[in-house]
């Protein structure tokens, strides 16, 4: 996967961002493996892109609690280290189709704490209208959750 930053064996590649590149395995379901795409961190101030993702949904995590967000979801991560660099093994999320978003009860509320929540936090490069970097949970219809997957962009 390092070398190649695609699929290959039994690891899928389900997409690639700015700096990492996600990864499925039959072993491993309901969860992802993100890697670096580059040898070099995207951003000047950090080490590794993929150490900066895991400290920043541990510091959003926090955020999350303390402000008492009932309605956002940050996925359970963790950071290993190999012969090859750092990787995160994260929870996957299932999102809920777009179109039974709009049937959601309280979706006005929601949507007004998931606005606070990125006021405070200061994330950017996240929208829940296509599913980018965050989405409405599925199977959470009756008490609606908003999972919030990659907080790399801050303002």
């Amino acid at each position: 996967m390092y070398q190649s930053k695609g699929s290959i064996g039994n690891w899928t590649c389900i997409g690639r961002g700015i700096s990492k590149a996600g990864f499925t395995h039959p072993d491993l379901p309901g969860y992802l493996v993100k890697i670096p795409i580059r040898e070099e961190a995207f951003r000047a101030d950090t080490e590794s892109d993929v150490r900066t993702h895991y400290n920043r949904v541990q510091q959003i995590r926090k955020m999350s609690d303390f402000f008492d967000f009932k309605h956002i979801i940050l996925p359970k991560t963790v950071l290993f280290e190999s012969p090859n660099g750092p990787y995160v093994v994260e929870e996957k999320f299932d999102l809920m189709p777009k179109e039974e978003v709009s049937q959601l009860k309280f979706i006005e509320d929601i949507n007004r704490e998931f606005e606070r929540f990125l006021k405070i936090t200061r994330l950017c490069d996240i929208s829940l209208r296509n599913h980018h970097n965050a989405g409405f949970l599925n199977g959470t219809q009756n008490d609606p959750k908003i999972g919030v997957f990659d907080v790399d962009c801050r303002k």
